[in-house]
């Protein structure tokens, strides 16, 4: 899927339901803003699914799985992404709880790139990123770039690239 100049790119541009028990290999995903491997952006909940393999490219809200999602639960993501703000390995913005998800891709972004998460506004647990995170400007982080909520059983081990400040190996910036 390339369109580079639309929002709301993936096998899914936009979902209010449940995505449950699916997975999709091999993606090639390329658009402009909430942008990801198998949902652009969803207010929904994602569940029991993954992205095998493959490249997600955008601006701003890039995500391996997802571009934005709120409910993220069993979920991984083993391609790249590539964008501008808000960059995640698995998903660029976490609207609400991620739990029992990973991801091994490498995120590159300027600011808000995290190995798993750009910017997490909910509660993250159980969750791990083995890939490499590369920002050049502000929140970088190996798990997230910016977090704001409960962050439970959680690991990063790959290398966190950060070229000004709020670099992090685990989260770039925590806020409460």
């Amino acid at each position: 899927i390339v369109t580079s100049q639309s929002n709301y790119a993936g096998l899914f541009g936009y979902n209010t339901g449940v995505i449950e028990n699916l997975k999709v290999s091999n993606v090639n995903i390329s658009g402009q803003n909430y942008v990801g491997g198998l949902v652009g952006y969803s207010t929904g909940t994602l569940k029991n699914v993954s992205v095998e393999s493959g490249s997600v490219t955008g601006q701003d809200y890039v995500g391996g799985l997802a571009g934005q999602a709120t409910i993220t639960q069993n979920a991984k993501s083993k391609g790249n992404v590539t964008g501008r703000d808000y960059i995640g390995g698995l998903i660029g913005l976490a609207g609400g709880e991620t739990s029992g998800s990973y991801a091994t891709g490498s995120a590159s972004g300027r600011n808000y790139t995290g190995g798993l998460i750009g910017s997490a506004n909910a509660a993250v647990h159980e969750c791990y990123a083995t890939g490499q995170a590369h920002g050049t400007s502000e929140h970088v982080g190996g798990l997230v770039g910016y977090q704001a909520g409960a962050i439970t059983n959680t690991y990063a081990t790959g290398k966190v690239i950060g070229d000004y400040r709020y670099i992090g190996g685990l989260i770039g910036n925590k806020n409460a």
